[in-house]
Protein backbone atom coordinates (compact mmCIF):
# COMPACT_ATOMS: atom_id res chain seq x y z
CA UNK A 1 0.00 0.00 0.00
CA UNK A 2 2.85 2.37 0.80
CA UNK A 3 4.27 1.77 -2.66
CA UNK A 4 0.98 2.73 -4.25
CA UNK A 5 0.74 6.11 -2.53
CA UNK A 6 4.45 6.96 -2.83
CA UNK A 7 4.14 8.55 -6.26
CA UNK A 8 1.19 10.76 -5.25
CA UNK A 9 2.46 12.25 -2.00
CA UNK A 10 5.69 13.75 -0.64
CA UNK A 11 8.29 11.27 0.68
CA UNK A 12 7.60 12.31 4.27
CA UNK A 13 3.99 11.07 4.09
CA UNK A 14 4.64 7.35 3.44
CA UNK A 15 7.43 7.51 6.01
CA UNK A 16 5.02 8.98 8.56
CA UNK A 17 2.43 6.32 7.71
CA UNK A 18 4.98 3.60 8.37
CA UNK A 19 6.25 5.15 11.61
CA UNK A 20 2.79 5.91 13.02
CA UNK A 21 0.84 2.84 11.89
CA UNK A 22 3.16 -0.09 11.20
CA UNK A 23 6.15 0.46 13.48
CA UNK A 24 4.10 0.42 16.72
CA UNK A 25 3.05 -3.14 15.89
CA UNK A 26 6.71 -4.14 15.68
CA UNK A 27 7.45 -2.38 18.97
CA UNK A 28 4.48 -3.92 20.76
CA UNK A 29 5.33 -7.36 19.49
CA UNK A 30 8.87 -7.10 20.79
CA UNK A 31 7.61 -6.55 24.34
CA UNK A 32 4.81 -9.08 24.30
CA UNK A 33 6.53 -11.91 22.43
CA UNK A 34 10.13 -12.91 22.48
CA UNK A 35 10.80 -12.29 18.80
CA UNK A 36 12.52 -15.36 17.41
CA UNK A 37 12.23 -14.40 13.76
CA UNK A 38 13.68 -10.91 14.07
CA UNK A 39 15.49 -11.26 10.74
CA UNK A 40 12.21 -11.70 8.85
CA UNK A 41 10.65 -8.71 10.56
CA UNK A 42 13.73 -6.57 9.91
CA UNK A 43 13.40 -7.51 6.22
CA UNK A 44 9.86 -6.10 6.24
CA UNK A 45 11.16 -2.80 7.60
CA UNK A 46 14.01 -2.81 5.07
CA UNK A 47 11.54 -3.44 2.25
CA UNK A 48 9.32 -0.58 3.42
CA UNK A 49 12.36 1.71 3.57
CA UNK A 50 13.30 0.78 0.00
CA UNK A 51 9.77 1.37 -1.26
CA UNK A 52 9.48 4.73 0.50
CA UNK A 53 12.91 5.97 -0.57
CA UNK A 54 12.72 4.49 -4.08
CA UNK A 55 16.20 3.01 -3.71
CA UNK A 56 17.34 -0.12 -5.54
CA UNK A 57 18.21 -3.42 -3.89
CA UNK A 58 21.90 -2.80 -4.54
CA UNK A 59 22.01 -0.11 -1.85
CA UNK A 60 22.60 -1.35 1.68
CA UNK A 61 19.53 -1.21 3.88
CA UNK A 62 21.49 0.37 6.76
CA UNK A 63 22.24 3.38 4.55
CA UNK A 64 18.59 3.71 3.55
CA UNK A 65 17.42 3.50 7.17
CA UNK A 66 19.96 6.12 8.15
CA UNK A 67 18.84 8.42 5.34
CA UNK A 68 15.22 8.10 6.47
CA UNK A 69 16.23 8.64 10.11
CA UNK A 70 14.96 5.21 11.18
CA UNK A 71 16.61 2.87 13.65
CA UNK A 72 17.01 -0.85 13.11
CA UNK A 73 14.34 -2.91 14.81
CA UNK A 74 16.84 -4.63 17.08
CA UNK A 75 18.00 -1.22 18.32
CA UNK A 76 14.41 -0.07 18.88
CA UNK A 77 13.57 -3.32 20.67
CA UNK A 78 16.51 -2.96 23.04
CA UNK A 79 15.46 0.63 23.81
CA UNK A 80 11.86 -0.41 24.41
CA UNK A 81 12.86 -3.29 26.68
CA UNK A 82 15.07 -0.95 28.68
CA UNK A 83 12.28 1.61 29.03
CA UNK A 84 9.83 -1.11 30.02
CA UNK A 85 12.15 -2.51 32.68
CA UNK A 86 12.72 0.98 34.12
CA UNK A 87 8.96 1.55 34.24
CA UNK A 88 8.50 -1.75 36.06
CA UNK A 89 11.26 -0.93 38.52
CA UNK A 90 9.87 2.53 39.19
CA UNK A 91 6.29 1.18 39.12
CA UNK A 92 5.20 3.66 36.49
CA UNK A 93 1.81 2.66 35.14
CA UNK A 94 1.70 4.76 31.95
CA UNK A 95 4.44 3.50 29.65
Amino acid sequence: MIGRIRSFVPQSTPSSVFIKIIQPHFDYGSLVWNISNAYSIQRVQDRAARVISGKAYEMRSEAILQKLGWQSLSHRWEQNKSKFMICIKLKIVNF
